[in-house]
Formats: C-alpha cells, structure tokens, sequence
C-alpha cells in the first residue's frame, strides 16, 4: 500500500471513530456543499471526505488545532468540532448537530487572517472560511 493509501485509510479510520460520545443527536447528513446562498443541506447530496494530504511540500497537518475563533482562506480536517460554521463553500461527509455541552473546550486565542490551514482534528468555537473540506463536522448551529 503506497503512503498516500495509508494516510487516506487513516484519516477515514479517525472520523470513523470520532463517532463515539459526542453523536447523541446522530442526525447525519452527507453534504456536497453549501450552496450559493451561504446555507448548507439538512440531506443528500454526493459525499465529499475530507482530502488526506497535508499541506503542498509534503508537510503532515498537525494533529490538534485549538483556538477560539478561526478565520482563515481554506481549512482541511478530519474531524472540526465548533459552535458556529461559516463557510462559502463546504464538503464534508457527516454533519452532526451536538449541543453546546458536548463541544470539547475551544482555545482562548483567535487565528486571523490564516491562509490554507489543515489539521487532523480542530476544536473551535466559530469557524469562518471561505474552504472547508472536514470528514466529519460536529456542529452546534447548522453551518451558514
């Protein structure tokens, strides 16, 4: 298996099982992306899964991302979990919606201003980008 397999495998072995504790309102949905009025779909649509490769130069993502606020001109993930979403445009693969309780803790700082950011897992209390590619996103309110 080459290792760009391996990375692919393994990405989609981690949002697999980040499907543990926080999917108590397991209403999933396959999004394709928001359309051009800024509002995702509630179902259906093809599945896009968060791509497997790191940033250009062959640089693996960091595994942990934690800030409060992140603005940034694309984001790539495995896994995002965040109060608030806001995207131009979006692909992911599943869309749960969980309560505010059961978001992990956001960081104190905001990223501002970030180009192309990538991570395998981010916890954020809003994202705003204009890219977000994500395997699964656990969401407090429906992305905008």
């Amino acid at each position: 298996m080459s290792s760009s397999g391996r990375i692919v495998a393994t990405v989609c072995l981690l949002a697999a099982a980040a499907c543990g504790p926080y999917s108590d309102d397991s209403q999933s949905a396959a999004g394709s992306g928001a359309p051009a009025d800024g509002n995702a779909p509630d179902a259906g649509g093809a599945q896009n899964p968060a791509p497997a490769a790191g940033p250009a130069g062959g640089q693996q993502p960091q595994q942990l991302l934690v800030v409060h606020d992140l603005h940034a001109d694309s984001l790539s993930a495995a896994v995002v979990y965040a109060h608030d979403v806001h995207a131009k445009e979006m692909h992911y693969s599943n869309l749960v919606t969980i309560r505010d309780s059961d978001l992990p803790t956001s960081g104190n700082q905001d990223m501002k201003d970030a180009g192309a950011v990538s991570a395998n897992e981010v916890h954020a209390h809003l994202v705003h980008v204009d890219l977000l590619q994500v395997g699964t996103l656990y969401v407090v309110k429906k992305p905008k």
